[in-house]
């Protein structure tokens, strides 16, 4: 999941749909802890750093990772360049934000008109949901649930602040499990089985088992942990 890389705030900021290159999950859409935790997701392992990444991406090829206690480990980005070749343009930042403990991409701004996504026609990412603070874009949240159902074009969705989250965002409703298969992008771990709907929420349980891990991904070198 890339969930390190925050290139454009959103659906876009986090690029944190299922990926092999890192681990495996659903989006940042809706609940995804437990109430013992995060949920178990898909771990790539490796014997070596070269196991991990995919050779020829600016910011996922195995120099960007290190093998710690046989798992891939990602290291952040090096340089702003990396992150305008990850995204074929824009202009970025390479720096330690806030909580993390590896550098990340963060879009730069002289104005909140620089942050929005080139061709945006989502209603989320316009320059009214942006502030430029310190030449550093930050996203300010969904103003509304009839913003959100509009732009996401669902009824089932609210405009909440989920624990831990910076800003208001758009999370999933449901009325049974049904109703959260295919929130985060959907394939084999957003099917319902991976949910439960509690209080009227989407609540992801996670990856089931190793073997599910090794099918989606279609790879040996995973683990669900």
């Amino acid at each position: 999941m890339r969930a390190v890389l925050a290139l454009l705030p959103f659906t876009v900021f986090a690029l944190a749909s299922c990926d092999t290159k890192t681990s495996s999950a659903p989006g940042d859409l809706g609940n995804m802890t437990t109430s013992n935790g995060p949920p178990p997701t898909c771990q790539p392992t490796c014997s070596a750093a070269a196991d991990c990444g995919t050779p020829g991406d600016p910011l996922y090829d195995p120099s960007h990772f290190a093998c710690q206690a046989g798992r891939c480990q990602w290291l952040g980005c090096k340089a702003a360049s990396e992150c305008s070749s990850e995204a074929h343009g824009g202009t970025f930042l390479c720096k330690m934000a806030t909580g993390a403990t590896v550098p990340s991409c963060i879009p730069s701004c002289q104005s909140p008109a620089d942050c929005v996504p080139p061709g945006n026609t989502n209603v989320l990412d316009n320059a009214g949901h942006f502030a430029c603070n310190s030449g550093v874009c930050q996203w300010l949240g969904c103003a509304s649930t009839a913003e959100c159902s509009t732009a996401l074009k669902t009824s089932k969705i609210s405009c909440e602040t989920p624990t831990g989250a910076p800003a208001r965002t758009c999370v999933p409703t449901c009325t049974t499990t049904s109703d959260c298969a295919g929130t985060n992008g959907g394939g084999a771990l957003d099917d319902a089985s991976h949910y439960t709907c509690s209080a009227g929420r989407c609540q992801w349980h996670g990856c089931k088992s190793t073997a599910e891990c090794k099918q989606v991904s279609g790879s040996s070198n995973f683990i669900c942990e």
